[in-house]
């Protein structure tokens, strides 16, 4: 979860672990109550990002049950 360290887990982590491949990067912003969803790495960064609010369902894609409120975690 993200706190203090959400500036560096952007500008930081999220390139590095996009230019090494991982598929998916989730971070918690506890500030605004909202999870971002980093998609498509490439060697630049990751080239989809998506923020659930609250009120909105995530469904994990390689889960066939994975699906959870936003509101639930918050």
């Amino acid at each position: 979860m993200a706190d203090s360290t959400l500036k560096y887990d952007r500008e930081v982590k999220a390139p590095l672990y996009a230019k090494t491949g991982i598929a998916e990067l989730w971070i918690v912003n506890l500030e605004s109550q909202v999870f971002e969803v980093y998609r498509q790495p490439s060697e630049t960064g990751y080239q989809q990002m998506q923020i659930y609010v609250k009120e909105q369902v995530i469904t994990l894609e390689k889960l066939p049950d994975g699906v959870f409120a936003v509101n639930d975690i918050f």
